[in-house]
């Protein structure tokens, strides 16, 4: 009989580690996805993103905007698909205006990773909560001309003629990360002209 208790015991307890176990491995996962979802930098108010860590982001988050801080000559040379133009020099007139929503996630790149940064901050001292620097345009152009050579030429684009860069969730059935380079046809419309009259 005291052998079963015994027996009965070392069942519980064993169990009870089984458990705690378990539950000591789902709250470090959570911890783990939640520093990752908040992405602090050392020491900064911002992310900083490299263009691979970037793109990997951007496959899974839906709602996010990305800000090209050159100046407008520079944005219509060529641009990250999508990315709305705000000039560094026009970020304090011209934010509320291209960016309502100071608690959206914010990807911001500029013509060199020392002006990202730049913009970066001022976006954090103007209270916006969800910035991230993902590099300098010529960063992106350098990855897409490594990375994606072949994909190039199977459209029929030179890497010397890139003009915009597509970036955004996957559509390969495999989910996997995808850049395209896209021929600039022009300034997009809209993308310039709130922070144009808030200057």
């Amino acid at each position: 009989m005291h052998t079963d208790n015994r027996g009965s015991h070392s069942h519980r307890r064993r169990i009870f580690i089984v458990v705690v176990s378990c539950i000591l491995a789902v709250v470090v996962s959570c911890a783990v996805l939640l520093a990752r979802s908040l992405r602090p930098s050392n020491g900064k108010r911002y992310e900083q993103l490299t263009v691979e860590e970037a793109l990997e982001y951007m496959n899974y988050e839906g709602d996010y905007c990305i800000v090209d801080v050159r100046p407008r000559e520079d944005y219509e040379e060529g641009h990250l698909e999508g990315a709305v133009n705000l000039p560094y020099d026009r970020i304090v007139a011209g934010a509320a205006g291209v960016l309502p929503d100071r608690t959206q996630m914010i990807y911001v790149y500029g013509s060199d990773e020392k002006e990202s940064c730049a913009a970066a901050q001022k976006l954090c001292d103007m209270d916006y909560q969800s910035i991230t620097e993902i590099g300098g345009y010529d960063q992106w152009k350098a990855y897409v001309t490594s990375e994606e050579t072949e994909a190039l030429m199977a459209t029929g684009l030179e890497p010397e003629t890139e003009q915009s860069i597509e970036v955004g969730p996957a559509e390969k059935a495999d989910d996997s990360m995808t850049v395209h380079i896209l021929a600039a046809e022009g300034p997009e419309d809209g993308a310039q002209t709130e922070a144009d009259e808030a200057a």
